[in-house]
């Protein structure tokens, strides 16, 4: 006896869209990353029998024959993870937004899923960037800079390769949620560079934005600790397409933040850290901040090593 049809667009539905195994990830550096789904059914023995996937700029253009990045057409697979995306390069910075159909064991197709999205990178070598290393020769310095801008920008991306653990800030307002970012690794072989989209944190006028450096768990390969640094690079595009970056240079204003490491920090020794609430700054990321007593940052030597998208779910 064969099973009754339920209405499909009810009673399958396409859901949990990831890229590269992540939901709606910024700042990954994988080119032609794997795409995957799970379909949802109210019936026992529907399958997927085809699927189309659609990539573009913009929302908006997540239909046939408008998609400006990649569609698929219909293909014939009961696949569902690891889908290459096979569209046109994708530039660094621009979201790219999919969704993905599929056709069930009766060749009915399903509403599209509601769209996904990631963004790419691709500073992977010192000569991909413009930013320079800077640091202020303490073990958790806080830097700063403001910039002037005719408007806010359309689009907005910062880039943040660390060594040692690190906040941001623009305009005073701490960017992310992430505690102990980037996660461990050993700088002389690779370091990590995390993505964020700062559209709306900007603003007409005068911005601010600050790094507070930690040392973390930067170590080399003989578990020696390296001095806290940070290049990070501020990509914004304004509504009429008009491109600037700014980024970590001898410009930038440096100064021992109210924090400091004690101790020997090595394996089975942790150390230590003082906290001087009496030099407590609570607005040195703010636009109004006077920094003029402040140091200029020092410009850091280092190696040419591989930089590396965080692969890891951001909130």
């Amino acid at each position: 006896m064969m099973t009754p049809h339920c209405d499909v667009t009810t009673a399958v539905a396409v859901v949990a869209l990831r890229t590269a195994g992540l939901v709606d990830p910024v700042g990954i550096d994988v080119a032609q990353p794997r795409l995957s789904w799970r379909m949802e059914s109210d019936w026992n023995g529907a399958a997927q029998s085809a699927y189309q996937v659609l990539c573009a700029t913009e929302p908006k253009l997540l239909r046939e024959g408008a998609a400006d990045l990649w569609d698929s057409g219909k293909i014939a697979s009961d696949e569902s993870q690891h889908i290459r995306y096979q569209g046109k390069a994708l530039k660094r910075g621009v979201r790219c937004h999919w969704t993905v159909r599929i056709w069930d064991e009766a060749d009915v197709a399903t509403e599209w899923a509601a769209p996904a999205s990631w963004t790419f990178f691709d500073m992977t070598r010192d000569r991909d960037w413009q930013a320079k290393w800077i640091t202020d020769n303490s073990s958790s310095p806080w830097l700063r800079t403001t910039t002037e801008l005719k408007a806010a920008p359309a689009r907005a991306m910062i880039y943040v390769n660390p060594l040692g653990y690190f906040q941001l800030f623009i305009n005073g307002t701490r960017v992310g949620e992430d505690e102990f970012a980037p996660h461990v690794g050993q700088y002389d072989k690779r370091t990590f560079c995390i993505t964020y989209d700062v559209t709306d944190c900007l603003r007409p006028g005068r911005n601010a934005i600050g790094i507070w450096l930690g040392s973390g768990w930067n170590k080399t390969g003989a578990g020696v600790s390296v001095e806290p640094c940070v290049r990070a690079q501020l990509e914004m595009v304004a509504a009429d397409g008009e491109a600037t970056t700014l980024i970590t240079d001898e410009t930038w204003r440096a100064h021992p933040s109210n924090r400091s490491y004690r101790g020997k920090w090595c394996w089975n020794q942790f150390g230590g850290e003082e906290h001087r609430g009496g030099e407590e700054l609570p607005e040195w990321a703010d636009v109004e901040f006077d920094d003029s007593g402040w140091a200029a940052a020092t410009l850091a030597e280092m190696p040419d090593t591989p930089v590396s998208a965080e692969m890891l779910q951001r909130s």
